[in-house]
């Protein structure tokens, strides 16, 4: 009776958490899809399976970006995720960006710190930030 419980309840936390997940994908999709938009880049979306998880995700790809050498060229682009991307999305935007304890500040706008890792906080501030701007776009 006790493994046919707590099978119960893994199963329940198993779906719970992928829901969870599901959810942060698709709204995080939906931010760099407004802040790309902000930053009006060209750019491709790549459904591909990561190969350390094996989970599929929508990836972004800016092309003929300033960075890119040659006109064809394509780069991988996730300010959620790398340091850069965030801080040449907020250098291009205009957004100023001021990070207190609690609290991180963009273009006047206030987000929860409420991450352990206060550097993906600041990204996903400044990626709403920017998700914001192209909200306001037509």
């Amino acid at each position: 009776m006790t493994n046919q419980s707590e099978a119960l309840r893994l199963n329940k936390a198993i779906e719970f958490y992928t829901n969870c997940f599901e959810k942060t994908k698709h709204e995080n999709r939906k931010l760099l899809e407004l802040a790309v938009k902000a930053a009006k880049y060209d750019f491709q979306i790549r459904k591909e399976v990561n190969p350390y998880n094996f989970i599929s995700e929508d990836n972004f790809y800016l092309r003929n970006h300033s960075i890119a050498r040659t006109q064809d060229y394509e780069i991988y682009w996730n300010p959620l995720k790398n340091d850069g991307d965030a801080l040449r999305l907020a250098v291009k935007l205009g957004i100023n960006v001021w990070v207190d304890d609690d609290i991180i500040w963009c273009n006047n706008i206030a987000f929860n710190n409420d991450n352990d890792d206060p550097y993906a906080a600041t990204r996903r501030a400044i990626v709403r930030a920017a998700a914001e701007i192209g909200k306001e776009q037509p």
